[in-house]
């Protein structure tokens, strides 16, 4: 736990620099690059563990993770429905076009094939919406409560489990309790309630929205916690850490964000 709050911590910080630059210095799009980096950060951690030895299908998923975070900058404002539309079904497309025609049907298998459209969609499609839910109506209080609501659902989770942690929750992850599950709840609606009083005071419906919120960015948020790990024993890993590796890798930091963002970003669409 003291590594990873050791490295846990300034890495918090450091994003919510990159938060304050890209808020004051917007031509910089430091939020963008930001997105980029992690995008291409967790493809390369999810390619290790799912083609390992096999550099051309990690090769092949970099530009293709690279192009959907592209194509969700190029579609904001005004556009990003053409992003999901247009966009993801062309950039998958013309990659796996690339493919065929590079490598022929004897250096890949159906599984193989399936398993790539899945990595790619998981490190390059779910990120992306966080681009979208940047360019909304109070975007970057909506970027920064996700992340706290999240993070701070995960912390308490860790911490409820370790004091008061009894009964398993699953077996996918076998350290994970049912107390420190419900202990994350908690602690998911607390930094919901306090975001929403601090950076999003018109927000509709008041306490019960924000309070309602929490509890759905939560679960979800504990839900991508699992599937990553889901995956990872799939996999024969126990990390798949490249990048930050004290603490397990780029997609144990980001894992309950992927769906919890693209949550969020329908959510608030749908009310707008």
């Amino acid at each position: 736990m003291r590594t990873r709050l050791r490295h846990g911590l300034p890495l918090t910080f450091g994003v919510l620099l990159l938060l304050w630059i890209d808020h004051h210095f917007a031509v910089a799009h430091c939020f963008t690059a930001l997105v980029a980096i992690v995008a291409l950060a967790a493809w390369l951690e999810f390619a290790a563990m799912a083609f390992p030895g096999r550099r051309r299908w990690r090769a092949a998923g970099a530009p293709a993770v690279a192009a959907l975070v592209g194509a969700a900058w190029c579609c904001l404002p005004a556009h990003n429905h053409l992003f999901h539309a247009a966009a993801v079904p062309a950039v998958l497309f013309l990659c796996t076009f690339a493919c065929a025609i590079r490598w022929g049907a004897a250096a890949a298998s159906l599984p193989d094939i399936a398993l790539w459209f899945a990595g790619v969609i998981y490190t390059g499609y779910l990120p992306a919406f966080f681009l979208q839910l940047r360019n909304l109506e109070d975007g970057e209080a909506l970027v920064l409560a996700c992340f706290l609501v999240v993070k701070l659902g995960d912390t308490g989770a860790y911490f409820t489990g370790r004091l008061l942690g009894r009964h398993r929750l699953c077996a996918v992850s076998p350290k994970k309790t049912v107390e420190g599950m419900l202990g994350g709840l908690v602690f998911a609606c607390a930094a919901a309630y306090g975001s929403a009083r601090l950076l999003l005071p018109d927000l509709p419906y008041g306490a019960a929205a924000a309070i309602g919120g929490g509890l759905a960015l939560g679960a979800i948020g504990q839900a991508g916690d699992l599937i990553e790990s889901f995956l990872k024993r799939a996999c024969g890993v126990k990390h798949s850490s490249i990048v930050f590796p004290e603490l397990g890798g780029v997609l144990d930091v980001v894992d309950s964000l992927l769906f919890a963002g693209p949550a969020l970003t329908i959510c608030m669409i749908s009310l707008s």
